[in-house]
């Protein structure tokens, strides 16, 4: 049979490792189980007595792993506070306003791109566009934007 001091050290090395691995991709919500692990290990060792194979350590583990959870979840979102709500853009909104022609813009095709803020959208048009010109949206079919090219001043 394994010793108890074995298991409980492994309980230890596990539940770094995964505090680590949350450390570095936060979100995956790992912190808990790794609590859980680290603390057990921890009273493993310090109460020589206490026994990880019996109704002890599930007991404990889910006493553990409640204020685990709760103190989780409260540190998410100190780290990352709510925004404001996320807000949807409709196609009447982008008409008249310009973008840059990114890829070249054929007509019958939406193949051609626009850069539009920080995205980029397919986009087609009445005639051939080259890349860098500015364009103006006229319209939006769906994910398309219908544009034309603004002329110079």
């Amino acid at each position: 049979m394994v010793e108890p001091a074995t298991i409980a050290t492994a309980f230890i090395i596990l539940g770094i490792l995964l505090l680590l691995i949350e450390a570095a991709m936060p979100g995956f919500f790992i912190a808990v189980p790794a609590t859980v692990l680290v603390l057990l290990g921890l009273i493993a060792f310090a109460v020589p007595e206490f026994d990880l194979f019996s109704w002890q350590a599930p007991a404990l583990a889910f006493v553990i792993g409640l204020p685990a959870t709760v103190l989780t979840i409260l540190a998410y979102r100190k780290m990352a506070p709510a925004t404001a709500p996320p807000t949807t853009m409709s196609g009447d909104r982008l008409v008249g306003r310009e973008c840059v022609v990114t890829r070249a813009i054929e007509p019958t095709s939406s193949k051609g791109k626009v850069r539009l803020g920080l995205e980029e959208w397919s986009a087609t048009a009445d005639a051939p566009i080259e890349v860098g010109a500015r364009v103006r949206i006229e319209r939006v079919d769906g994910v398309i934007l219908r544009v034309a090219a603004v002329e110079p001043l």
